[in-house]
């Protein structure tokens, strides 16, 4: 289809780009699914042997271990926190004035209802709608 013609792919119905679309849909999973399966192993493989040396690495009280012409291991650390209980983390905010805990992240749902409720979004919020075309199976 990408050396079709303006003119040609108007004679194309709906229907066939449409089923064209979910086929290649279809065929990608399939192929991604293929792909997980086969790197499975390889994933599970290279996790055990960082799992190993990191217990060497603990072992030696060493943060990493240089091995010329090879490569290096090396720890690393990698940090999660998670809001479990908003109104506790809020009180904790304003008791202690840790403001920096704070993102400034925007709810798009609440700002989209006050756009639509005004015209306009919240004061301090630029919002962008992108608009596409989007495929489903009958």
């Amino acid at each position: 289809m990408n050396d079709v013609s303006q003119t040609d792919i108007d004679q194309i119905p709906d229907s066939a780009i449409i089923k064209r679309y979910l086929d290649l849909r279809d065929e990608k999973k399939a192929l991604e699914d293929r792909h997980k399966a086969e790197l499975a192993p390889l994933h599970e493989n290279m996790q055990a042997l960082a799992d190993y040396m990191l217990l060497r690495l603990n072992r030696r009280g060493a943060d990493n271990t240089k091995v010329i012409d090879v490569g290096t291991a090396y720890r690393s650390t990698n940090t999660s926190a998670t809001c479990v209980d908003r109104d506790k983390f809020l009180k904790y905010v304003r008791d202690h004035k840790a403001w920096d805990l704070l993102t400034t992240h925007v709810a798009k749902d609440a700002a989209l209802a006050i756009r639509e409720k005004t015209g306009q979004p919240p004061d301090g919020v630029n919002m962008v709608v992108d608009v596409s075309v989007r495929f489903r199976k009958a």
